[in-house]
């Protein structure tokens, strides 16, 4: 019997941590290509959590230019510990999901997590093997479904979700 099984260990919304210096809740933490944010207060040698997932209000610059548009990809600058729209050596925050003005001393940001950073929303057809046609599906998962015996129009939602799955209310509910 093989023992090179893979052990289910924790869902992907938080990872374990023990930082070398205390870290405070909310606090932006990167490893390697990797953002999180601290669940709570974690003491120096002590085992925490860090959310991967998540909608949060990030600091941002109030210079002109520093506008931020809802869709837009953003950028955490570990020196100033702001989120920003140019990439430079930064890594991958996550996108806009409220939009800021140069003003807005915050900016609402869907983290990344484990989600691919090149997520593209099915937009044309999905080939229907029964039918030798196609479902059409939108990027907000909705789809017109076509039946070959009667012809008939029925509105139905697709398993494919897209951007739908992270539908989130300007006070952050989903």
């Amino acid at each position: 019997m093989s023992t090179n099984f893979a052990r289910y260990i924790a869902g992907f919304d938080t990872i374990d941590y023990t930082p070398v210096s205390a870290v405070s809740a909310g606090q932006v933490i990167v490893l390697g290509d990797l953002i999180a944010v601290a669940k709570l207060d974690i003491a120096a040698g002590v085992l925490g959590a860090l959310h991967l997932t998540g909608v949060y209000d990030f600091p941002k610059v109030t210079t002109g230019g520093s506008a931020l548009a809802v869709g837009a990809t953003v950028y955490w600058n570990s020196d100033t510990s702001n989120a920003q729209a140019t990439a430079s050596t930064y890594k991958q925050l996550g996108k806009v999901v409220k939009a800021a003005a140069d003003a807005d001393a915050t900016v609402r940001v869907v983290l990344n997590g484990l989600v691919s950073s090149s997520y593209n929303p099915i937009t044309g057809g999905v080939a229907d093997p029964g039918a030798s046609g196609a479902i059409p599906v939108t990027a907000s998962g909705y789809v017109d479904i076509v039946t070959a015996a009667a012809e008939t129009r029925t509105p139905g939602r697709s398993l494919l979700q897209g951007p739908a799955a992270f539908a989130v209310h300007e006070d952050g509910r989903r």
